[in-house]
């Protein structure tokens, strides 16, 4: 499970956190956080994560080593070498702040393992110095303590940078709590409260919820065309700049051209590529090895403004839609945050798009997610990746929705028609155009999710059955 990151000045990451008792290592709830600290690290994209910064005051951390990420327990540093070297550091709990941070070179720890074996470990360069930040975090320590003054200095000058923010979707929220942190955000203009996808309970959009926690003038109007009431408001806040992420409207040109400077728009993925309304979905079913952000001045045109920064990622094939949204969501936060300065003193010169390699994107429609057999199994897979959040990945058995929640490809061929499910080698496997595609999670329409195991238990002439 994902936790959530504790983020500066929250008084929590000023505890100083107690020592982890042994003897719990091997329980399911100390099983769990480390799994949880593990996911939440790789998800933020991290180099390191101590527990106190997702609200558990213990001494844990995990880093990224180049043997993949390690849980070090009740880390303690014994000897530190002479020689120290400044480099610039960030944080997650301090999202796009950067400072330069004197440490030592090398130091010499004792910690305890995953497994609860004990040992020393020598770290230098990198591995030294994620290491200190991190064991920091367990004393209460932030990275900026040692750069307060000067820190204080940047921060008091891009709080005079005046943003209006639109945007909606949940893409949108750690965008806004990073430009909240570090600038003088007037208002957010966002979607009007709307039903829920699941009953009719009304429901306001991430980015109200969080503006009425911080105080926020939060703006909801029905359209943004020939509004003249909002225009009013929007001209009277005097803003630098507007950014826009995942509003879904589009802005007219009256509203593009009333900030000082620039309307910002923030868009996942690297432009001219992908120009519509569902990037990150198209990489995922288009099996992309990589995609990315592209933070643009918007014109009146799709997606087509100059782009002023852009930043690649590369994809991993377990990824899906709500994994890598957050992911670029949160990539984008922080080059904004670190570049957005630098634009308003004008250091940075927008450039213009490569419209001979120009490709769109579709509205994603409910019936995109149906599973059409006849495809290939890595096609089918890519489509349960990128509709995760919606609308699902589903297929029918007895004229009924049957949701695929989890599954994997197998790389196989089969004489048997295409869409029949068969037992093979201990796993639930359907025959596709192409491959076959183990089914692991299954959703029957009124019931709730279960593991395969579980569902065959209750479906006993589901193998066999050729799906729609």
């Amino acid at each position: 499970m994902i936790r959530e990151i504790l983020i500066n000045p929250d008084k929590k990451l000023r505890r100083i956190s107690q020592a982890v008792d042994l003897t719990t290592l091997g329980t399911a709830k100390m099983k769990k956080l480390i799994c949880d600290m593990k996911e939440t690290m790789l998800v933020k994209d991290g180099l390191g994560l101590a527990a106190p910064q997702i609200d558990v005051p213990l001494r844990i951390i995990t880093i990224n080593t180049k043997d993949g990420v390690i849980v070090f327990i009740n880390p303690e540093i014994i000897q530190k070498s002479i020689g120290k070297e400044s480099e610039e550091e960030g944080c997650l709990s301090v999202p796009g702040i950067y400072a330069k941070v004197k440490r030592s070179k090398k130091i010499l720890l004792k910690v305890c393992l995953e497994d609860g074996e004990s040992a020393e470990i020598e770290a230098k360069g990198l591995m030294a110095r994620v290491f200190q930040h991190e064991i920091d975090h367990l004393d209460g320590v932030l990275f900026i303590d040692k750069q307060l003054k000067k820190l204080c200095m940047i921060l008091e000058k891009n709080k005079r940078i005046k943003v209006v923010y639109f945007g909606s979707a949940e893409f949108s929220l750690p965008i806004l709590k990073a430009l909240v942190q570090n600038f003088s955000v007037l208002a957010c203009v966002t979607e009007q409260d709307k039903p829920a996808q699941r009953g009719n309970k009304v429901s306001a959009t991430p980015v109200k919820l969080f503006a009425n926690e911080q105080a926020l003038l939060c703006l909801q109007p029905e359209k943004v065309k020939n509004n003249s009431d909002l225009f009013n408001r929007l001209k009277s806040l005097k803003a630098d700049v507007f950014v826009v992420a995942a509003y879904g409207k589009i802005l007219p040109a009256e509203i593009l051209n009333m900030p000082r400077l620039a309307c910002l728009n923030v868009h996942p993925s690297l432009l001219p590529y992908y120009r519509g309304a569902s990037p990150i979905q198209t990489a995922l079913l288009n099996g992309d090895v990589e995609t990315g952000v592209s933070i643009i001045v918007m014109d009146e045109g799709m997606d087509s403004g100059d782009v002023l920064w852009q930043e690649k990622v590369l994809l991993d094939k377990s990824e899906n839609y709500n994994f890598l949204s957050e992911r670029l969501s949160l990539l984008a936060a922080e080059i904004l945050v670190k570049n957005l300065p630098n634009y308003i003193s004008g250091l940075i010169n927008p450039q213009k798009q490569d419209d001979s390699a120009v490709s769109f994107c579709q509205k994603i429609e409910k019936q995109d997610g149906r599973v059409n057999w006849q495809d290939s199994a890595e096609e089918i897979y890519n489509q349960l990746r990128a509709y995760s959040d919606w609308p699902g990945l589903y297929t029918l058995f007895k004229g009924q929705k049957l949701d695929i929640i989890k599954a994997e490809v197998v790389f196989e061929d089969l004489e048997e028609p295409v869409g029949k499910i068969i037992k093979k080698d201990g796993r639930v496997v359907v025959v596709c155009g192409k491959g076959l595609l183990a089914l692991n999670v299954l959703k029957l329409a009124g019931r709730k999710e279960v593991k395969i195991v579980d569902f065959l238990n209750g479906q006993r002439d589901f193998v066999g059955t050729v799906l729609e």
